[in-house]
């Protein structure tokens, strides 16, 4: 199909015998541009469909047939690697910006192409939902002309889709979808990760929705960072049984500001059994549970962590916990942040003359 740009025809229009010019305008738009070292893919990020009618307007569909001057897109139908690798590159951008109309041209006019599972991800991760339901529908169209066999992928990989990144996101409606809708059967530790990740982002909605019928929601709710996730996990009864869980969620929750949470966690295990190679060792987690304490200037909890019989010591011994006494004594990371009154209160301890 040859193309006329709207510029050159107006031009050409505003000749003498101006009718009969526009059968140049193709020449003309040809010699105008695109460039020739445009690719398909790059065209893509302009979000012009009509860019991209004209690109292909101009390649063409086999290696004869390639113009003497060289452009890129000569190879667009007539190289089989290019035209292949070309489809991918811009399906992936199309779907990352969620132009449903540029991915609408591409399926149409790469009729062998398959899209790949990158895409759909691209697509899922970026939220957009409606280029997820058209790459669908149309293989369900294409799998109902081809009498394809139930359970067929039709032209869009969907299997190794993953939903965490969605979620992780914000985009809870297309993790949802794509776990209702994805015509492969997740496995066992893409669930696993979707809904440690709908726990990281506070859906506890789609969390619960996702969760097996033979498990419990509170059994992935171990490296969730979220107040209100360590208190289910609290509720449960799991912090009382498991001391390391116990000692991790108040590490977590030194940032939090629910001093109140730590507060019964700790009570569960007071005082905490001596560390022998049958008991946990508490001080690990205390020790940088008061760093992260100190960093965002939480001086209550500062306090109630450094007076707590656990600190004793830890400035000295505990600096060997794999950073250097620069980075990790605590009143350290409380100038390096700024946090004055946690300071104040660190020198009151005489915790600040330990340092060299």
């Amino acid at each position: 199909m040859a193309v006329t740009l709207t510029s050159v025809a107006l031009v050409l229009l505003g000749q003498r015998e101006g009718d009969a010019l526009l059968a140049l305008g193709p020449l003309v738009s040809t010699f105008l541009g695109p460039s020739p070292h445009l690719s398909l893919s790059e065209a893509c990020a302009l979000a012009s469909t009509s860019l991209l009618d004209w690109m292909w307007s101009l390649s063409c569909t086999s290696e004869a047939g390639r113009a003497a001057g060289w452009r890129l897109s000569d190879y667009l139908r007539s190289e089989p690697h290019y035209y292949h690798w070309q489809f991918w590159k811009a399906t992936k951008v199309a779907a990352e910006r969620g132009d449903l109309a540029l991915v609408s041209w591409l399926v149409a006019h790469f009729s062998s192409c398959t899209v790949s599972v990158e895409v759909v991800e691209a697509a899922a991760k970026n939220g957009h939902l409606g280029v997820l339901q058209f790459l669908l529908e149309h293989d369900a169209v294409e799998a109902k002309g081809a009498r394809m066999s139930r359970g067929s992928l039709g032209r869009t990989e969907h299997r190794g889709c993953k939903l965490q990144p969605a979620i992780e996101n914000g985009h809870s409606d297309v993790g949802r979808w794509l776990y209702t809708h994805a015509p492969h059967e997740l496995d066992a530790e893409e669930i696993r990760l979707a809904i440690e990740a709908s726990l990281k982002v506070g859906d506890m909605e789609l969390a619960s929705f996702l969760v097996p019928p033979s498990e419990r929601l509170v059994d992935f709710a171990y490296m969730v960072d979220r107040p209100e996730v360590i208190e289910m996990m609290l509720d449960a009864g799991i912090l009382r049984e498991d001391p390391g869980a116990a000692a991790a969620s108040i590490r977590r929750l030194a940032t939090s500001g629910r001093l109140d949470l730590m507060l019964r966690i700790a009570r569960l295990h007071s005082p905490p059994l001596p560390p022998t190679h049958v008991n946990f060792d508490w001080r690990n987690d205390w020790f940088y549970a008061a760093i992260q304490a100190c960093e965002v200037g939480d001086v209550e909890t500062v306090k109630w962590l450094v007076q707590h019989p656990l600190s004793k010591g830890l400035c000295e011994t505990d600096l060997m916990f794999g950073r250097s006494s620069e980075i990790a004594h605590w009143f350290c990371v409380a100038s390096g942040a700024g946090q004055i009154e946690a300071m104040e209160f660190l020198y009151e301890q005489d915790l600040a003359d330990q340092i060299d």
